[in-house]
């Protein structure tokens, strides 16, 4: 399995999520700002155009044309955030007050509208029809109104600057939709963190049923294993089944397998096939299935079995032995076998080895 497999999908649909809501959140702020502005540049219009009807209902009186609209102009209170410029022509007349007004005296107005998009809007206006653009002006972003008017015959150009940024930032519902946009976000991320968190826990709790799953299977085989191994020696009617010695390595290796802590020998040298064959009756009725016989046959011309006692006491063999064994057949020297020893099936070969130098 692979690891981690559920973290990193929710991980990866996090992200994605994360992105598309982003895209989502600073289109609509985008949409709400352009929004915003172009309200306040229809409203800022409309201003100019007050102007404008003050100006014409002024201009028929005595006077000079330029001082009235200067009086106009200079009446109207100039902050940071908007501002008035006057042009004559391509002159300055007029930005934002007096003091302005002497700093671009007698220039024109590329001198004052820098930009390419200031400039356009300038050369864009029309005769007595309000408009509006957006512009950028000495790195800043401004809304501009203006109008093209004539008065006394001089023609006259008059806009009004006014900063997004103040308009962006002084917008009271929109500082509630951020305030609330935010509180969403924190929420939303807090979902996703918590999401994150119940998906790394559901890993760990899966890698930990994996390998509790790992473990029971290494279990059932070791079961069927076993299960296996008994199956086989239950194969063999242990009490009617003389083995032969060739197998006795392998029945060790399982006996040791088996946790087993002892194991006695004892063999047994009959003097005639008769005498063998009384052991055999004798032996299906006084031998559990906790004792193995093997025939020795690396000595064909005697017979002779070596019995394997699992888990029995001395005295329990010695009482079995004495029943088994007739008058004239031999018992050799027995030993036995704990766990403390060597391997059991070292051991045996061992013993065995010692029995068939008797022997013979």
């Amino acid at each position: 399995m692979n690891k981690n497999r559920i973290f990193k999908k929710v991980s990866f649909a996090i992200i994605v999520f994360a992105l598309v809501v982003g895209c989502v959140v600073l289109y609509q702020t985008k949409t709400y700002n352009n929004g915003v502005l172009e309200i306040y540049a229809s409203q800022q219009d409309q201003y100019i155009k007050l102007v404008l009807d003050q100006i014409n209902l002024k201009k028929d009186t005595s006077g000079s044309g330029q001082e009235m609209i200067r009086d106009i102009l200079g009446s109207i209170d100039g902050s940071e955030k908007e501002y008035w410029t006057l042009s004559k022509e391509d002159s300055l007349l007029f930005v934002k007050d007096v003091t302005e007004s002497d700093r671009y005296r007698g220039l024109s107005t590329a001198s004052y509208y820098v930009s390419e998009s200031g400039r356009s809007f300038l050369n864009s206006l029309e005769k007595n029809k309000v408009k509006h653009r957006f512009i950028s002006q000495s790195g800043k972003k401004y809304i501009a109104s203006g109008v093209f008017f004539e008065v006394n015959g001089d023609e006259y150009k008059i806009c009004l600057l006014t900063n997004e940024k103040y308009i962006i930032n002084n917008n009271e519902f929109m500082q509630a939709q951020i305030i609330i946009l935010i509180g969403v976000v924190l929420l939303v991320l807090m979902l996703l963190v918590v999401s994150m968190i119940m998906a790394g826990n559901i890993d760990k709790k899966q890698s930990q049923i994996d390998k509790l799953n790992e473990q029971i299977q290494n279990k059932n085989l070791s079961i069927e294993k076993i299960e296996s191994e008994l199956s086989m020696l239950s194969e063999y009617d242990v009490k009617n089944t003389v083995f032969k010695e060739k197998i006795i390595d392998r029945f060790m290796e399982k006996l040791e397998n088996k946790n087993i802590t002892s194991v006695r020998f004892e063999t047994v040298v009959f003097s005639d096939a008769g005498a063998y064959d009384i052991f055999l009756k004798n032996s299906q009725w006084m031998l559990d299935k906790k004792t193995l016989k093997f025939e020795i046959d690396s000595v064909k011309e005697k017979n002779a079995v070596m019995l394997v006692f699992i888990g029995h006491s001395a005295n329990e063999v010695k009482n079995i032995m004495q029943m088994i064994i007739g008058e004239n057949d031999k018992c050799l020297t027995p030993c036995e076998w704990r766990k403390s020893d060597k391997k059991l099936k070292e051991y045996c070969n061992d013993y065995l080895n010692k029995i068939i130098e008797q022997i013979g």
